[in-house]
């Protein structure tokens, strides 16, 4: 029996929408030396607090995924890292507060069961990552499968 998987949303403000408890997948923006890998490394652990190598960050896009070519010139890359974590370690995570507070972030975790998170958040980012990780296990590019609790998050850059 394979566990029930999960996510990590980031809930911070986001006044062009609005909104001051936009739920998202962690994210940021790339640094002066273009390493996009390098940043999403960087963002998980200030937003999240987990520790990650770029080496365990599995691309889910063959080429910048272009959001708006009508409008900007932003391209994001969305990447999968999957963690066997305890029952208990996810309730630490759970509400736990993050971001760098000279920048002005204020960020709060959530758990959601993986197959909830599309039905929680408007996130372009997320819906995108979903669908390409599915197309992605069903074209066998990408194989997981082990079984225990997991968080499943990604980052873009």
């Amino acid at each position: 029996m394979t566990a029930k998987k999960y996510t990590l949303l980031v809930e911070q403000p986001r006044i062009p929408v609005g909104d001051v408890t936009c739920l998202e997948l962690p994210a940021g923006m790339i640094d002066d030396n273009n390493n996009v890998k390098g940043q999403a490394v960087t963002e998980m652990e200030e937003e999240c607090g987990i520790k990650l190598t770029t080496s365990e960050l599995v691309s889910l896009t063959e080429t910048s995924m272009l959001p708006s070519v009508g409008g900007c010139d932003e391209g994001i890359d969305l990447y999968y890292v999957e963690r066997k974590v305890s029952v208990s370690e996810m309730k630490e995570m759970q509400g736990r507060l993050h971001g760098d507070r000279e920048s002005g972030e204020h960020i709060k975790l959530h758990v959601v069961p993986f197959d909830d998170a599309w039905k929680m958040t408007g996130d372009a980012k997320l819906l995108c990552a979903m669908f390409l990780l599915n197309k992605s296990m069903k074209d066998k590019k990408f194989m997981g499968g082990k079984k225990g609790k997991r968080i499943w998050g990604m980052c873009m850059s």
